[in-house]
């Protein structure tokens, strides 16, 4: 599995690392921002998974999840937000622009590993936009069953 990291702290990047391991053979590729990301997703290719957070500079989390989906190579590649906001707002803006689930920080290994087993395991929309409304509830990590 080959999963692209997207945050601008270097620490946080580490931590989903780290939480990925569970998933071996895993292939992590790190972005600090969503220009950095685009770059990467199409030069390296074979992503399986996009891990992202929203406040990240250069192009916005937002910004970046709506090109991800709508690209004709990408649309496809599940996306999860991991992020500190809270706020109501921004995660529904996130699942309306194609992520697939969310996350809100600080969070739990188990909760990053069972996130990405839902989706990874769930079927893929024939639109690449993955608007599951398989969220976890409201993506605390106190949620997790």
């Amino acid at each position: 599995m080959k999963v692209l990291i997207v945050d601008d702290s270097a620490t946080i990047r580490r931590m989903h690392q780290n939480s990925l391991k569970v998933f071996e053979p895993v292939e992590v590729l790190q972005a600090q921002d969503g220009e950095e990301a685009l770059a990467q997703l199409d030069s390296v290719g074979g992503v399986d998974l996009i891990l992202t957070d929203l406040d990240i500079p250069r192009m916005n989390g937002l910004d970046f999840i709506r090109r991800v989906t709508s690209h004709e190579r990408f649309g496809r590649i599940p996306v999860i937000v991991i992020t500190a906001s809270s706020e109501k707002m921004k995660v529904i803006e996130a699942i309306k622009a194609g992520a697939r689930n969310f996350l809100v920080k600080p969070y739990s290994p188990e909760a990053l590993r069972e996130r990405v087993s839902q989706v990874l395991s769930s079927p893929r929309e024939e639109s690449g936009a993955g608007r599951s409304t398989q969220r976890g509830g409201k993506g605390s990590q106190e949620e997790t069953p």
